[in-house]
């Protein structure tokens, strides 16, 4: 049973899996599966399309949802905005299921140049502090990004292609400028955005999806 067939069942019946209506214990509950099923090895390791997305991802849809950005779980994000434990609960599953949902609307598709590729190694703005002394560009060997807009108004992803492997940037961002500029920081200005044909709102790569 994957992690998204129990949050359904939890939000169902929840007496019977928590007690009652408690956003605290979903959240216990749903990172003790999340582990198991990494430690069975259950997890999206080879697909080739976006979506469904990762349930990971769900905590920066959460993040986009409420607008609260904060470093903390999505458990005290809506405890906070929702002021008890069931209200909490009922916003996590009515947010749940729109996150279920979501598909692309639209997208955009961008090879990158030398300059681009130039920009990202030079990592002069960007850069991952492997010790202290050592430093490596954000993306090896990146050949490609795109733009997502997602279904219902549900803000934008930005993707980068890699040689070997597609991966998310910066996750749910809420405006098509926001995913240009953070294009613009990594690999400087991005030219040439052609539409992608979507295939039933998906998306599918010749590559894995790691986000």
């Amino acid at each position: 049973m994957s992690i998204y067939d129990i949050t359904e069942r939890i939000g169902l019946r929840p007496e019977l899996y928590l007690g009652g209506k408690y956003i605290t214990l979903l959240k216990s509950f749903l990172d003790g599966y999340r582990a198991c099923e990494l430690d069975n090895g259950n997890y999206r390791s080879d697909s080739y399309r976006l979506f469904p997305l990762g349930f990971t991802n769900l905590q920066d849809f959460i993040c986009l949802k409420t607008n609260n950005y904060s470093a903390d779980g999505w458990d005290r994000i809506l405890m906070r905005l929702c002021g008890s434990q069931e209200a909490a609960f009922d916003k996590f599953f009515e947010i749940f299921e729109q996150f279920k949902k979501l598909r692309m609307s639209r997208g955009w598709r961008a090879e990158l140049v030398e300059d681009n590729i130039i920009h990202n190694n030079s990592m002069r703005y960007n850069y991952i502090q492997v010790s202290k002394i050592e430093r490596k560009p954000v993306y090896t060997d990146p050949v490609s990004v795109c733009i997502v807009e997602l279904s219902d108004n549900n803000g934008y992803m930005l993707l980068v292609e890699t040689e070997t492997e597609v991966l998310c940037d910066g996750g749910f961002l809420p405006s098509v400028n926001h995913a240009i500029r953070r294009s613009q920081n990594l690999f400087g200005i991005v030219k040439d955005w052609y539409s992608i044909e979507d295939d039933k709102n998906n998306i599918e790569f010749e590559k894995p999806v790691h986000i």
